[in-house]
């Protein structure tokens, strides 16, 4: 194994076969501080990879073809993460999961948020046949009420006396008494490559 200059901005630990990276090894940018380890062929990722965007402590753990993520796991530093499949510009694409909760070192929940599970297209849900569950007050999963989207893009959501009610893109959250309070929420999907 020997480190190599690709050029005046990429280092690569690994074999060289016809001046390209080829088998396992460690590609990394030294200005931008990114790095990919995992399996080359003939100069591109491909095969199991690990890239991981130091400055941010942002990392995808997955599948490669072609120099592109095919599937994966992708860590944000806060460990939120999505899990599924990429486009080929590095956007969720296809059957994923997005988990809003963020976690301790030890796996456990360290802030409640929701979890979305469905089709994702150029790197936002699709469609409205996704399940998200909510996760609250330290009650883990399926601990909030559970959401699920009905006609035309409306909510439907299950109130405490078991009958549905619909709602248009907001939803009631608060404490007892006559005192409720309505959140939007909408939130960004996708990362920033």
């Amino acid at each position: 194994v020997t480190d190599y200059m690709l050029d005046e901005e990429r280092k690569y630990t690994g074999t060289l076969v016809d001046g390209k990276p080829e088998g396992e090894g460690t590609l990394e940018w030294v200005l931008t501080n990114c790095a990919y380890t995992g399996e080359f062929s003939n100069g591109v990722y491909e095969g199991k990879g690990v890239f991981e965007w130091n400055s941010t402590g942002d990392k995808l753990e997955g599948i490669f073809s072609c120099g592109t993520p095919i599937t994966g796991k992708y860590t944000y530093a806060n460990t939120m993460s999505y899990e599924g499949e990429f486009n080929t510009e590095w956007k969720f694409e296809g059957e994923g999961i997005f988990d809003w909760n963020t976690y301790n070192a030890d796996g456990s929940v360290k802030a409640y948020g929701w979890k979305y599970e469905g089709e994702f297209k150029n790197g936002s849900p699709e469609g409205c046949r996704g399940k998200v569950t909510f996760n609250q007050e330290g009650k883990g999963e399926g601990g909030g009420k559970g959401r699920k989207r009905g006609r035309k893009g409306e909510r439907r959501e299950e109130g405490r006396d078991g009958r549905k009610e619909r709602k248009g893109g907001r939803r009631k959250v608060g404490g007892g008494g006559s005192r409720k309070e309505e959140k939007n929420f909408g939130y960004s999907f996708g990362n920033d490559t």
